[in-house]
C-alpha cells in the first residue's frame, strides 16, 4: 500500500497481501482498484491493520475488494494467490 498509493500512475490496480497501511495515502487510490488479502491468524502482521485499510477504502467509496482469511501463519495460500491475481488482471491500464 505504500508504493501503492504514491505511484498509482503506474498501476491499473494494486493488491496488498497481509500488510497494512504503513504512511499510505489512501485519496491516491480513488481511480486504483484495490485488493487486500489477510489472514486473521498472521502472527507477524496484525490483520487490524488490513481491517483499517477497508474501512478507510469502504468509507470513501473506493473500488475494492478485502479477503480475509483463517489460515494459520503470514503467507497466502496458493488459492487466494490466484483469486489475487485473477482480479487484478481484470484492470488495464489505459
Amino acid at each position: 500500500l505504500y508504493v501503492g498509493t504514491r505511484t498509482t500512475d503506474l498501476f491499473a490496480a494494486i493488491s496488498a497481501w497481509s500488510g497494512g497501511p504503513n504512511a499510505w495515502i489512501p485519496k491516491n487510490l480513488k481511480s486504483t482498484p484495490t485488493y487486500l488479502v489477510h489472514s486473521s491468524k498472521d502472527p507477524q502482521v496484525s490483520v487490524e491493520r488490513s481491517r483499517e485499510a477497508d474501512r478507510t477504502l469502504t468509507s470513501l467509496k473506493f473500488t475494492h475488494t478485502y479477503v480475509e482469511l483463517t489460515c494459520e501463519g503470514h503467507r497466502i495460500p496458493e488459492d487466494e494467490q490466484r483469486k489475487a491475481v485473477a482480479w487484478l488482471e481484470r484492470f488495464k491500464k489505459k
